[in-house]
Protein backbone atom coordinates (compact mmCIF):
# COMPACT_ATOMS: atom_id res chain seq x y z
CA UNK A 1 0.00 0.00 0.00
CA UNK A 2 1.15 3.52 -0.80
CA UNK A 3 0.99 5.82 2.22
CA UNK A 4 1.44 9.56 2.15
CA UNK A 5 4.31 10.76 4.34
CA UNK A 6 4.29 14.49 5.06
CA UNK A 7 6.36 14.24 8.21
CA UNK A 8 9.50 12.17 7.40
CA UNK A 9 9.89 11.48 11.12
CA UNK A 10 6.78 9.26 10.78
CA UNK A 11 8.18 7.08 8.01
CA UNK A 12 6.86 3.52 7.72
CA UNK A 13 9.31 0.72 8.31
CA UNK A 14 7.01 -2.06 7.08
CA UNK A 15 8.49 -3.26 3.81
CA UNK A 16 5.04 -3.98 2.42
CA UNK A 17 4.10 -0.29 2.55
CA UNK A 18 5.55 2.30 0.24
CA UNK A 19 6.36 5.72 1.73
CA UNK A 20 5.30 8.45 -0.68
CA UNK A 21 6.95 11.83 -0.01
CA UNK A 22 5.55 15.04 -1.45
CA UNK A 23 8.85 16.16 -2.96
CA UNK A 24 12.49 15.11 -3.17
CA UNK A 25 13.55 17.77 -0.68
CA UNK A 26 11.68 15.91 2.10
CA UNK A 27 14.35 13.23 1.85
CA UNK A 28 16.83 15.70 3.38
CA UNK A 29 15.35 14.70 6.74
CA UNK A 30 16.62 11.15 6.23
CA UNK A 31 20.20 9.90 6.21
CA UNK A 32 21.43 7.24 3.79
CA UNK A 33 21.07 4.48 6.35
CA UNK A 34 17.40 5.38 6.94
CA UNK A 35 16.69 5.48 3.21
CA UNK A 36 18.09 1.97 2.76
CA UNK A 37 15.78 0.56 5.43
CA UNK A 38 12.51 1.81 3.96
CA UNK A 39 10.53 1.41 0.79
CA UNK A 40 9.94 4.92 -0.55
CA UNK A 41 9.16 7.04 -3.55
CA UNK A 42 8.31 10.67 -4.24
CA UNK A 43 5.69 12.41 -6.30
CA UNK A 44 6.96 13.38 -9.77
CA UNK A 45 9.51 16.16 -9.50
CA UNK A 46 8.25 19.51 -10.70
CA UNK A 47 10.71 21.07 -13.11
CA UNK A 48 11.70 24.65 -12.37
CA UNK A 49 10.01 26.98 -14.85
CA UNK A 50 11.18 30.47 -13.97
CA UNK A 51 8.59 32.23 -16.14
CA UNK A 52 5.74 30.32 -14.48
CA UNK A 53 7.24 31.01 -11.06
CA UNK A 54 7.41 34.74 -11.74
CA UNK A 55 3.87 34.69 -13.12
CA UNK A 56 2.66 33.01 -9.90
CA UNK A 57 4.42 35.58 -7.71
CA UNK A 58 2.79 38.43 -9.63
CA UNK A 59 -0.57 36.69 -9.32
CA UNK A 60 0.00 36.37 -5.57
CA UNK A 61 0.44 40.14 -5.34
CA UNK A 62 -2.85 40.67 -7.17
CA UNK A 63 -4.61 38.26 -4.80
CA UNK A 64 -3.03 40.04 -1.84
CA UNK A 65 -4.40 43.41 -2.92
CA UNK A 66 -7.82 41.92 -3.57
CA UNK A 67 -7.99 40.30 -0.13
CA UNK A 68 -6.53 43.28 1.72
CA UNK A 69 -9.07 45.69 0.22
CA UNK A 70 -11.86 43.40 1.44
CA UNK A 71 -10.24 42.61 4.79
CA UNK A 72 -9.05 45.98 6.10
CA UNK A 73 -12.53 47.53 6.66
CA UNK A 74 -13.45 44.43 8.68
CA UNK A 75 -10.32 44.68 10.79
CA UNK A 76 -10.96 48.39 11.28
CA UNK A 77 -14.39 47.60 12.68
CA UNK A 78 -13.25 44.72 14.88
CA UNK A 79 -10.27 46.67 16.24
CA UNK A 80 -12.23 49.92 16.58
CA UNK A 81 -9.89 52.04 14.46
CA UNK A 82 -10.05 53.84 11.12
CA UNK A 83 -6.83 53.11 9.26
CA UNK A 84 -6.77 53.56 5.48
CA UNK A 85 -5.64 51.00 2.90
CA UNK A 86 -2.12 52.46 2.67
CA UNK A 87 -1.64 52.01 6.41
CA UNK A 88 -2.92 48.46 6.40
CA UNK A 89 -0.69 47.64 3.42
CA UNK A 90 2.31 48.69 5.51
CA UNK A 91 1.02 47.01 8.65
CA UNK A 92 -0.45 43.75 7.33
CA UNK A 93 0.83 43.54 3.75
CA UNK A 94 4.07 41.80 4.63
CA UNK A 95 2.36 38.95 6.45
CA UNK A 96 -0.47 38.69 3.93
CA UNK A 97 1.96 38.39 1.01
CA UNK A 98 3.86 35.64 2.81
CA UNK A 99 0.64 33.89 3.84
CA UNK A 100 -0.67 33.76 0.26
CA UNK A 101 2.68 32.50 -1.08
CA UNK A 102 2.85 29.77 1.57
CA UNK A 103 -0.76 28.56 1.22
CA UNK A 104 -0.71 28.49 -2.59
CA UNK A 105 2.61 26.64 -2.52
CA UNK A 106 1.26 24.00 -0.12
CA UNK A 107 -1.92 23.61 -2.21
CA UNK A 108 0.17 23.13 -5.33
CA UNK A 109 2.25 20.41 -3.64
CA UNK A 110 -0.71 18.48 -2.21
CA UNK A 111 -2.96 18.54 -5.31
CA UNK A 112 -1.45 15.45 -7.01
CA UNK A 113 -2.44 13.34 -3.98
CA UNK A 114 -6.17 13.91 -4.52
CA UNK A 115 -7.77 11.18 -6.64
CA UNK A 116 -4.54 9.16 -6.58
CA UNK A 117 -4.01 5.63 -5.22
CA UNK A 118 -2.08 7.04 -2.24
CA UNK A 119 -3.57 6.44 1.21
CA UNK A 120 -3.86 9.71 3.18
CA UNK A 121 -6.30 8.72 5.92
CA UNK A 122 -3.94 9.86 8.68
CA UNK A 123 -3.72 13.34 7.12
CA UNK A 124 -7.52 13.58 6.96
CA UNK A 125 -7.69 12.77 10.66
CA UNK A 126 -5.08 15.46 11.49
CA UNK A 127 -6.60 18.05 9.16
CA UNK A 128 -10.09 17.77 10.59
CA UNK A 129 -9.24 19.82 13.70
CA UNK A 130 -5.62 20.97 13.12
CA UNK A 131 -4.58 24.08 15.07
CA UNK A 132 -2.51 26.52 13.00
CA UNK A 133 -2.72 29.71 15.07
CA UNK A 134 0.35 31.99 15.24
CA UNK A 135 1.14 35.01 17.37
CA UNK A 136 2.63 37.32 14.75
CA UNK A 137 4.56 37.56 11.48
CA UNK A 138 7.77 36.11 12.87
CA UNK A 139 5.95 33.27 14.56
CA UNK A 140 4.25 32.47 11.23
CA UNK A 141 7.48 32.47 9.19
CA UNK A 142 9.21 30.48 11.94
CA UNK A 143 6.45 27.85 11.97
CA UNK A 144 6.40 27.65 8.19
CA UNK A 145 9.95 26.30 8.29
CA UNK A 146 9.15 23.35 10.54
CA UNK A 147 7.90 19.96 9.49
CA UNK A 148 5.37 19.42 12.32
CA UNK A 149 3.52 22.67 11.61
CA UNK A 150 3.62 22.07 7.86
CA UNK A 151 2.26 18.57 8.42
CA UNK A 152 -0.79 20.13 10.04
CA UNK A 153 -1.11 22.73 7.27
CA UNK A 154 -0.83 20.15 4.47
CA UNK A 155 -3.32 17.93 6.31
CA UNK A 156 -5.75 20.81 6.80
CA UNK A 157 -5.66 21.69 3.10
CA UNK A 158 -5.98 18.04 2.10
CA UNK A 159 -8.97 17.61 4.40
CA UNK A 160 -10.74 20.62 2.87
CA UNK A 161 -9.99 19.52 -0.70
CA UNK A 162 -11.11 15.95 -0.03
CA UNK A 163 -14.28 16.66 1.98
CA UNK A 164 -15.20 20.12 0.61
CA UNK A 165 -16.05 20.89 4.24
CA UNK A 166 -15.59 24.61 4.76
CA UNK A 167 -16.22 24.67 8.49
CA UNK A 168 -13.59 25.53 11.08
CA UNK A 169 -15.43 25.20 14.40
CA UNK A 170 -13.32 22.28 15.62
CA UNK A 171 -10.10 23.92 14.40
CA UNK A 172 -10.77 27.16 16.24
CA UNK A 173 -11.76 25.28 19.39
CA UNK A 174 -8.55 23.26 19.19
CA UNK A 175 -6.56 26.50 18.77
CA UNK A 176 -8.32 28.00 21.77
CA UNK A 177 -7.35 25.02 23.92
CA UNK A 178 -3.76 24.73 22.70
CA UNK A 179 -2.56 28.23 21.83
CA UNK A 180 -0.44 29.57 24.66
CA UNK A 181 -1.06 33.02 26.14
CA UNK A 182 1.95 34.84 27.54
CA UNK A 183 1.40 36.35 30.98
CA UNK A 184 3.71 38.87 32.60
CA UNK A 185 4.66 39.20 36.24
CA UNK A 186 3.88 42.39 38.16
CA UNK A 187 7.62 43.01 38.55
CA UNK A 188 8.27 42.84 34.79
CA UNK A 189 5.35 45.16 34.06
CA UNK A 190 6.59 47.67 36.63
CA UNK A 191 10.18 47.53 35.39
CA UNK A 192 9.04 48.00 31.79
CA UNK A 193 6.88 51.02 32.71
CA UNK A 194 9.75 52.57 34.68
CA UNK A 195 12.20 52.25 31.78
CA UNK A 196 9.71 53.62 29.27
CA UNK A 197 8.82 56.63 31.41
CA UNK A 198 12.47 57.54 31.97
CA UNK A 199 13.19 57.37 28.23
CA UNK A 200 9.97 59.23 27.44
CA UNK A 201 10.88 62.04 29.83
CA UNK A 202 14.31 62.47 28.20
CA UNK A 203 12.88 62.32 24.67
CA UNK A 204 10.16 64.88 25.37
CA UNK A 205 12.67 67.16 27.10
CA UNK A 206 15.29 67.37 24.37
CA UNK A 207 13.55 66.24 21.17
CA UNK A 208 10.27 68.13 21.26
CA UNK A 209 11.11 69.97 18.02
CA UNK A 210 12.37 66.93 16.09
CA UNK A 211 10.88 66.15 12.69
CA UNK A 212 12.51 62.75 12.14
CA UNK A 213 12.72 59.35 13.79
CA UNK A 214 15.55 56.99 12.77
CA UNK A 215 14.68 53.46 13.87
CA UNK A 216 16.53 50.28 12.88
CA UNK A 217 18.30 52.46 10.33
CA UNK A 218 21.15 49.97 9.71
CA UNK A 219 23.46 52.98 9.43
CA UNK A 220 26.24 51.30 11.36
CA UNK A 221 28.56 54.28 11.46
CA UNK A 222 26.94 56.10 14.39
CA UNK A 223 29.07 59.20 13.83
CA UNK A 224 27.64 59.54 10.32
CA UNK A 225 24.13 58.89 11.62
CA UNK A 226 24.47 61.62 14.23
CA UNK A 227 25.90 63.93 11.59
CA UNK A 228 22.90 63.28 9.32
CA UNK A 229 20.45 63.99 12.12
CA UNK A 230 22.22 67.22 13.03
CA UNK A 231 22.20 68.33 9.38
CA UNK A 232 18.45 67.79 9.44
CA UNK A 233 18.39 70.18 12.42
CA UNK A 234 17.18 67.48 14.81
CA UNK A 235 18.57 66.28 18.12
CA UNK A 236 20.04 62.74 17.90
CA UNK A 237 18.18 60.23 20.03
CA UNK A 238 18.11 56.43 20.35
CA UNK A 239 14.60 55.04 19.90
CA UNK A 240 15.23 51.30 19.50
CA UNK A 241 15.73 49.31 22.71
CA UNK A 242 15.86 45.53 23.12
CA UNK A 243 13.38 45.43 26.02
CA UNK A 244 10.92 47.53 23.99
CA UNK A 245 11.26 45.47 20.79
CA UNK A 246 10.78 42.14 22.55
CA UNK A 247 7.57 43.08 24.35
CA UNK A 248 4.94 41.46 22.14
CA UNK A 249 1.43 40.65 23.32
CA UNK A 250 0.46 36.97 23.01
CA UNK A 251 -3.25 36.35 23.49
CA UNK A 252 -5.54 33.35 23.20
CA UNK A 253 -7.83 33.37 20.21
CA UNK A 254 -11.36 34.69 20.55
CA UNK A 255 -13.63 32.40 18.50
CA UNK A 256 -16.59 34.79 18.48
CA UNK A 257 -14.32 37.60 17.24
CA UNK A 258 -12.86 35.45 14.48
CA UNK A 259 -16.31 34.40 13.34
CA UNK A 260 -16.89 38.07 12.50
CA UNK A 261 -14.16 38.00 9.83
CA UNK A 262 -16.69 37.56 7.07
CA UNK A 263 -14.82 37.91 3.80
CA UNK A 264 -16.32 36.35 0.72
CA UNK A 265 -14.37 33.14 0.13
CA UNK A 266 -16.71 31.82 -2.55
CA UNK A 267 -14.70 31.46 -5.74
CA UNK A 268 -14.63 29.27 -8.83
CA UNK A 269 -10.90 28.88 -8.15
CA UNK A 270 -10.53 26.34 -5.33
CA UNK A 271 -7.03 27.59 -4.43
CA UNK A 272 -8.32 31.12 -3.78
CA UNK A 273 -11.36 29.79 -1.93
CA UNK A 274 -9.17 27.75 0.44
CA UNK A 275 -6.66 30.51 1.21
CA UNK A 276 -9.45 33.00 1.88
CA UNK A 277 -11.25 30.52 4.10
CA UNK A 278 -8.12 29.69 6.11
CA UNK A 279 -7.56 33.36 6.95
CA UNK A 280 -9.94 32.98 9.89
CA UNK A 281 -7.74 30.24 11.33
CA UNK A 282 -4.29 31.57 10.48
CA UNK A 283 -4.60 35.34 11.02
CA UNK A 284 -1.99 36.00 13.76
CA UNK A 285 -3.46 37.02 17.11
CA UNK A 286 -1.46 40.27 17.13
CA UNK A 287 -3.77 41.59 14.38
CA UNK A 288 -6.95 40.80 16.29
CA UNK A 289 -7.00 39.48 19.88
CA UNK A 290 -3.78 41.22 20.90
CA UNK A 291 -4.29 44.35 18.78
CA UNK A 292 -5.69 46.73 21.37
CA UNK A 293 -3.16 45.87 24.09
CA UNK A 294 -0.20 46.15 21.70
CA UNK A 295 -1.53 49.45 20.34
CA UNK A 296 -1.91 50.73 23.90
CA UNK A 297 1.75 49.91 24.55
CA UNK A 298 2.65 51.86 21.41
CA UNK A 299 0.48 54.85 22.38
CA UNK A 300 2.05 55.00 25.85
CA UNK A 301 5.62 54.40 24.71
CA UNK A 302 8.57 56.78 24.48
CA UNK A 303 7.96 57.26 20.75
CA UNK A 304 6.80 60.80 19.88
CA UNK A 305 3.16 61.56 19.14
CA UNK A 306 3.88 63.91 16.27
CA UNK A 307 6.62 63.37 13.72
CA UNK A 308 6.93 64.25 10.04
CA UNK A 309 9.26 61.57 8.66
CA UNK A 310 10.49 58.13 9.75
CA UNK A 311 13.49 56.28 8.36
CA UNK A 312 13.73 52.49 8.76
CA UNK A 313 15.59 49.65 7.09
CA UNK A 314 13.69 46.91 8.89
CA UNK A 315 10.27 46.85 10.58
CA UNK A 316 9.04 43.29 10.14
CA UNK A 317 8.46 42.43 13.78
CA UNK A 318 4.88 43.04 14.93
CA UNK A 319 5.95 44.93 18.04
CA UNK A 320 4.87 48.27 19.48
CA UNK A 321 7.03 50.23 17.03
CA UNK A 322 5.12 48.83 14.07
CA UNK A 323 1.82 49.77 15.71
CA UNK A 324 3.14 53.26 16.44
CA UNK A 325 4.41 53.69 12.87
CA UNK A 326 1.14 52.50 11.35
CA UNK A 327 -0.75 55.13 13.35
CA UNK A 328 1.74 57.80 12.23
CA UNK A 329 1.47 56.78 8.55
CA UNK A 330 -2.30 56.95 8.82
CA UNK A 331 -1.94 60.51 10.14
CA UNK A 332 0.32 61.62 7.28
CA UNK A 333 3.87 60.81 8.42
CA UNK A 334 6.18 60.06 5.47
CA UNK A 335 7.98 56.69 5.51
CA UNK A 336 11.51 56.39 4.08
CA UNK A 337 13.03 52.94 3.70
CA UNK A 338 16.59 51.67 3.35
CA UNK A 339 17.95 48.52 1.72
CA UNK A 340 18.87 45.82 4.21
CA UNK A 341 19.54 42.63 2.23
CA UNK A 342 21.52 41.22 -0.65
CA UNK A 343 18.74 40.37 -3.11
CA UNK A 344 17.73 43.93 -4.06
CA UNK A 345 18.12 44.68 -7.78
CA UNK A 346 19.72 41.24 -8.22
CA UNK A 347 16.85 38.72 -8.45
CA UNK A 348 14.16 38.83 -11.12
CA UNK A 349 11.57 38.90 -8.34
CA UNK A 350 12.43 40.16 -4.86
CA UNK A 351 9.89 41.07 -2.20
CA UNK A 352 11.90 44.01 -0.87
CA UNK A 353 12.08 45.66 -4.28
CA UNK A 354 8.30 45.50 -4.62
CA UNK A 355 6.60 45.78 -1.24
CA UNK A 356 9.13 47.89 0.69
CA UNK A 357 9.55 50.33 -2.18
CA UNK A 358 5.77 50.47 -2.58
CA UNK A 359 5.04 51.43 1.05
CA UNK A 360 7.84 54.04 1.19
CA UNK A 361 8.11 57.56 -0.20
CA UNK A 362 11.80 57.00 -0.98
CA UNK A 363 14.00 53.91 -0.93
CA UNK A 364 17.75 54.25 -0.33
CA UNK A 365 19.90 51.53 -1.92
CA UNK A 366 23.56 50.53 -1.70
CA UNK A 367 24.53 50.65 -5.34
CA UNK A 368 23.33 51.39 -8.84
CA UNK A 369 20.24 53.39 -9.67
CA UNK A 370 17.31 51.25 -10.77
CA UNK A 371 14.36 52.05 -13.02
CA UNK A 372 12.30 52.77 -9.91
CA UNK A 373 12.39 56.55 -9.32
CA UNK A 374 11.90 56.00 -5.59
CA UNK A 375 15.23 54.18 -5.32
CA UNK A 376 18.14 56.48 -4.51
CA UNK A 377 21.72 55.08 -4.62
CA UNK A 378 23.56 56.48 -1.59
CA UNK A 379 26.10 53.74 -0.83
CA UNK A 380 26.21 50.81 1.58
CA UNK A 381 25.38 52.39 4.95
CA UNK A 382 25.69 48.97 6.62
CA UNK A 383 29.48 49.36 6.49
CA UNK A 384 30.73 50.92 9.69
CA UNK A 385 33.99 52.35 8.39
CA UNK A 386 36.80 51.81 5.93
CA UNK A 387 38.30 48.92 7.82
CA UNK A 388 41.93 48.22 7.22
CA UNK A 389 42.26 45.15 5.06
CA UNK A 390 43.21 42.17 7.17
CA UNK A 391 46.48 40.44 6.46
CA UNK A 392 46.30 38.63 3.15
CA UNK A 393 49.05 36.33 4.33
CA UNK A 394 46.93 34.78 7.05
CA UNK A 395 46.72 31.21 5.82
CA UNK A 396 43.20 30.38 6.94
CA UNK A 397 39.88 30.27 5.16
CA UNK A 398 36.27 30.07 6.38
CA UNK A 399 33.32 28.40 4.62
CA UNK A 400 30.02 30.04 5.61
CA UNK A 401 27.01 27.83 4.87
CA UNK A 402 23.47 28.86 4.01
CA UNK A 403 20.41 28.45 6.18
CA UNK A 404 18.87 25.16 5.00
CA UNK A 405 15.14 25.14 4.38
CA UNK A 406 12.90 22.89 2.28
CA UNK A 407 9.71 24.95 2.60
CA UNK A 408 8.72 28.11 0.81
CA UNK A 409 8.15 30.74 3.52
CA UNK A 410 8.15 34.06 1.67
CA UNK A 411 7.09 35.66 -1.61
CA UNK A 412 10.55 35.37 -3.17
CA UNK A 413 11.66 32.99 -5.91
CA UNK A 414 12.20 29.51 -4.54
CA UNK A 415 12.95 25.95 -5.58
CA UNK A 416 13.36 23.39 -2.77
CA UNK A 417 15.24 20.64 -4.57
CA UNK A 418 18.25 22.91 -5.14
CA UNK A 419 19.35 22.20 -1.56
CA UNK A 420 20.80 18.86 -2.68
CA UNK A 421 22.74 20.58 -5.47
CA UNK A 422 24.14 23.11 -2.96
CA UNK A 423 25.28 20.30 -0.67
CA UNK A 424 26.83 18.37 -3.56
CA UNK A 425 28.92 21.34 -4.68
CA UNK A 426 30.09 22.06 -1.14
CA UNK A 427 31.11 18.41 -0.82
CA UNK A 428 32.93 18.58 -4.16
CA UNK A 429 34.82 21.61 -2.87
CA UNK A 430 35.93 19.80 0.29
CA UNK A 431 36.81 16.58 -1.56
CA UNK A 432 38.90 18.34 -4.20
CA UNK A 433 40.91 20.51 -1.82
CA UNK A 434 44.51 19.55 -1.26
CA UNK A 435 44.21 17.48 1.90
CA UNK A 436 46.88 19.51 3.66
CA UNK A 437 44.72 22.62 3.34
CA UNK A 438 41.95 21.13 5.50
CA UNK A 439 44.06 22.00 8.54
CA UNK A 440 43.62 25.67 7.66
CA UNK A 441 39.86 25.48 7.03
CA UNK A 442 37.00 26.52 9.32
CA UNK A 443 33.27 26.10 8.71
CA UNK A 444 30.15 27.65 10.25
CA UNK A 445 26.42 27.90 9.56
CA UNK A 446 24.46 30.99 8.68
CA UNK A 447 23.47 32.79 11.93
CA UNK A 448 19.78 32.03 11.30
CA UNK A 449 20.28 28.28 11.77
CA UNK A 450 18.54 28.77 15.14
CA UNK A 451 15.36 29.56 13.17
CA UNK A 452 15.60 26.47 10.93
CA UNK A 453 14.99 22.78 11.48
CA UNK A 454 17.71 21.49 9.15
CA UNK A 455 21.43 21.99 9.74
CA UNK A 456 23.32 22.41 6.46
CA UNK A 457 26.45 21.06 8.17
CA UNK A 458 24.74 17.65 8.30
CA UNK A 459 24.57 17.56 4.51
CA UNK A 460 28.34 17.53 4.08
CA UNK A 461 31.10 15.41 5.57
CA UNK A 462 34.66 16.37 6.47
CA UNK A 463 37.46 15.36 8.79
CA UNK A 464 36.50 17.09 12.04
CA UNK A 465 40.01 16.49 13.39
CA UNK A 466 41.35 18.79 10.68
CA UNK A 467 38.52 21.23 9.89
CA UNK A 468 37.52 23.63 12.69
CA UNK A 469 33.76 23.89 13.25
CA UNK A 470 32.80 27.33 14.57
CA UNK A 471 29.82 28.08 16.79
CA UNK A 472 27.05 29.64 14.66
CA UNK A 473 25.96 31.79 17.61
CA UNK A 474 29.24 33.71 17.55
CA UNK A 475 28.91 37.20 16.09
CA UNK A 476 29.86 36.98 12.44
CA UNK A 477 32.46 39.77 12.60
CA UNK A 478 34.29 37.80 15.29
CA UNK A 479 34.15 34.62 13.21
CA UNK A 480 36.01 36.21 10.32
CA UNK A 481 38.83 37.66 12.39
CA UNK A 482 42.19 36.20 11.39
CA UNK A 483 40.67 34.47 8.35
CA UNK A 484 42.49 34.99 5.06
CA UNK A 485 39.53 34.24 2.75
CA UNK A 486 35.78 34.03 3.49
CA UNK A 487 33.73 31.70 1.25
CA UNK A 488 29.90 31.88 1.10
CA UNK A 489 27.69 29.25 -0.54
CA UNK A 490 24.80 31.74 -0.83
CA UNK A 491 24.38 35.38 -1.84
CA UNK A 492 25.14 37.01 1.48
CA UNK A 493 24.79 40.54 2.79
CA UNK A 494 28.18 39.98 4.42
CA UNK A 495 29.73 39.24 1.02
CA UNK A 496 28.75 42.70 -0.20
CA UNK A 497 30.22 44.28 2.92
CA UNK A 498 33.49 42.33 2.72
CA UNK A 499 34.15 42.95 -0.95
CA UNK A 500 33.50 46.65 -0.36
CA UNK A 501 36.15 46.87 2.38
CA UNK A 502 38.57 44.82 0.26
CA UNK A 503 38.52 41.68 2.39
CA UNK A 504 39.16 38.53 0.29
CA UNK A 505 35.83 36.72 -0.21
CA UNK A 506 34.34 34.23 -2.65
CA UNK A 507 30.85 33.10 -3.68
CA UNK A 508 29.95 29.49 -4.44
CA UNK A 509 26.49 29.90 -5.98
CA UNK A 510 24.02 27.29 -7.18
CA UNK A 511 24.30 27.37 -10.98
CA UNK A 512 20.56 26.78 -11.48
CA UNK A 513 19.62 29.61 -9.14
CA UNK A 514 22.21 31.87 -10.75
CA UNK A 515 21.10 31.08 -14.31
CA UNK A 516 17.36 31.31 -13.63
CA UNK A 517 16.83 33.76 -10.76
CA UNK A 518 19.35 36.50 -11.53
CA UNK A 519 18.51 39.47 -13.76
CA UNK A 520 20.35 39.11 -17.09
CA UNK A 521 22.30 42.36 -16.74
CA UNK A 522 23.27 41.40 -13.20
CA UNK A 523 24.53 38.00 -14.39
CA UNK A 524 26.94 39.79 -16.71
CA UNK A 525 28.39 41.74 -13.78
CA UNK A 526 28.71 38.62 -11.63
CA UNK A 527 30.32 36.73 -14.52
CA UNK A 528 33.12 39.29 -14.42
CA UNK A 529 33.67 38.24 -10.81
CA UNK A 530 33.84 34.63 -12.05
CA UNK A 531 36.61 35.59 -14.49
CA UNK A 532 38.83 36.70 -11.59
CA UNK A 533 37.94 33.78 -9.28
CA UNK A 534 35.50 35.50 -6.90
CA UNK A 535 32.41 33.63 -8.19
CA UNK A 536 32.14 29.88 -8.74
CA UNK A 537 29.12 27.72 -9.56
CA UNK A 538 31.07 24.50 -9.20
CA UNK A 539 32.75 23.16 -6.07
CA UNK A 540 35.58 21.54 -8.02
CA UNK A 541 36.41 24.85 -9.69
CA UNK A 542 36.47 26.60 -6.31
CA UNK A 543 38.78 23.96 -4.85
CA UNK A 544 41.21 24.34 -7.75
CA UNK A 545 41.20 28.09 -7.20
CA UNK A 546 41.96 27.78 -3.46
CA UNK A 547 44.65 25.16 -4.14
CA UNK A 548 46.29 27.53 -6.60
CA UNK A 549 46.04 30.84 -4.69
CA UNK A 550 46.30 29.68 -1.06
CA UNK A 551 50.00 30.41 -0.69
CA UNK A 552 49.77 33.83 -2.28
CA UNK A 553 46.35 35.36 -1.79
CA UNK A 554 47.74 38.85 -2.34
CA UNK A 555 48.80 38.19 -5.94
CA UNK A 556 45.30 36.97 -6.75
CA UNK A 557 43.20 39.45 -4.78
CA UNK A 558 45.15 42.62 -5.53
CA UNK A 559 46.30 42.17 -9.11
CA UNK A 560 45.45 45.06 -11.44
CA UNK A 561 42.58 43.33 -13.27
CA UNK A 562 40.99 42.06 -10.05
CA UNK A 563 41.07 45.51 -8.45
CA UNK A 564 39.39 47.05 -11.51
CA UNK A 565 36.61 44.42 -11.62
CA UNK A 566 35.98 44.65 -7.86
CA UNK A 567 35.74 48.43 -7.92
CA UNK A 568 33.30 48.41 -10.84
CA UNK A 569 31.20 45.76 -9.12
CA UNK A 570 31.07 47.64 -5.80
CA UNK A 571 29.99 50.88 -7.47
CA UNK A 572 26.97 49.03 -8.84
CA UNK A 573 26.02 46.86 -5.86
CA UNK A 574 27.77 47.93 -2.66
CA UNK A 575 29.36 51.35 -2.84
CA UNK A 576 31.72 51.86 0.09
CA UNK A 577 31.28 55.63 -0.01
CA UNK A 578 28.04 56.38 1.84
CA UNK A 579 26.95 59.75 0.44
CA UNK A 580 25.47 61.38 3.54
CA UNK A 581 24.92 64.72 1.80
CA UNK A 582 22.81 63.12 -0.95
CA UNK A 583 20.96 61.23 1.77
CA UNK A 584 20.15 64.48 3.61
CA UNK A 585 19.21 66.32 0.41
CA UNK A 586 16.75 63.62 -0.60
CA UNK A 587 15.14 63.65 2.84
CA UNK A 588 14.76 67.41 2.68
CA UNK A 589 13.01 67.14 -0.70
CA UNK A 590 10.08 65.31 0.87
Amino acid sequence: MKRLIINPKKKLLDGNDENIFLQNSFLNYLNENQKQKINYNTLPKKKLDINSEIKEIKRNREVCEEILRELFPILNKLNKINWNYKTWNFFLGHWLNFYIAVIRNRIDLIKPVINSDINYEEQLRIGKDASLTCNDLRHFTYNSSFIEWNEKLFSRILYIMHTQNFSNDSNLLNSLNNHQEKKETFFNKTLYALKINIIKFCERLICYKNNYVFYNSYINNKFKLFKIILKLRDVPFIYSFAFFNKKIIKKKIDISLRKKIKINFESKNLDIKILKFLLTELLPTIYLEGFQLQKKLADNSHLPKKIKKVFISHAYADNSFKFWLAERINNGTRLIHGQHGSGHNVYKEFFGDIHEANIAEKYFIWGQKSNNKKMIPVGNFLINKKNKTKSLYNKKFLLVLQSANIFKRSSNLYHPDELSEDAEQCQNFINCLDQGLLNFMSVRNHPQIIRRELDFLKFISFDEKKVTKLNSNIIFDKSIQNQGVIIFNYLSTEFFKLISINTPCILLLNKNIFNNFFIEEVKNDFNKLAEIGILHTNGTSLAKHINKTFNNTDNWWNNEEAVKVKNEFCVKYSNLNFNTQLFVNELNKL
